[in-house]
């Protein structure tokens, strides 16, 4: 018995920063894993609803209707950095772009791939992030070296594994447990 709690509360995370060879350009990539007890049919809405478990962001509508293929939204009041959904497949795939942006001397692009993996009554999410900077030559990279640190890393998987999967694996499990068992 503990080895299946052990197995259904696991949580995994990392951060790479790898630079481009020839350029200046780099990418950030982050992967963060965790398993909530509810089966995918019960993660899924919960997922499709992003600022659900997301609160620290804005997602305020731009285009497009939630939970859809093309669903833009904006991730921070008065920016326009947007996030656009470019695949759904239910219970099983979420994608979605940064759309190209330039902040604080840097053009940048990313993707967000979450995935839902049924274990028999629970199911693993898995969720990658892929961001590929190129910053302006003509001023200094100060991103660059902030993104590379140990404290930024820390931050980052404290947001998206700590903050925002662990809450979706709350709100999950909480609607889970209050459903009666068939």
């Amino acid at each position: 018995m503990l080895a299946l709690m052990l197995a259904r509360g696991w949580a995994w995370a990392e951060e790479t920063l790898t630079p481009e060879p020839g350029d200046d350009a780099y990418n950030f990539v982050s992967h963060y894993r965790t398993t909530i007890d509810a089966p995918p049919a019960q993660v899924w809405p919960a997922l499709i609803d992003l600022p659900g478990w997301m609160p620290a962001f804005e997602l305020a509508t731009v285009e497009g209707s939630p939970g859809t293929g093309g669903h833009v939204m904006r991730l921070y009041p008065e920016q326009e950095f947007l996030i656009q959904v470019t695949a759904v497949v239910p219970e099983q795939l979420l994608t979605i772009v940064n759309l190209p942006m330039t902040f604080q001397g840097e053009d940048s692009t990313g993707t967000g791939v979450f995935t839902l993996h049924d274990l028999g009554g629970a199911t693993e999410v898995s969720l990658t992030l892929s961001r590929r900077y190129v910053p302006d030559p003509s001023a200094p990279d100060t991103l660059r070296k902030t993104r590379a640190s140990e404290p930024f890393r820390q931050q980052t998987r404290a947001m998206w594994q700590d903050q925002f999967l662990g809450r979706l694996k709350s709100v999950v499990e909480a609607k889970h447990t209050e459903q009666p068992s068939q």
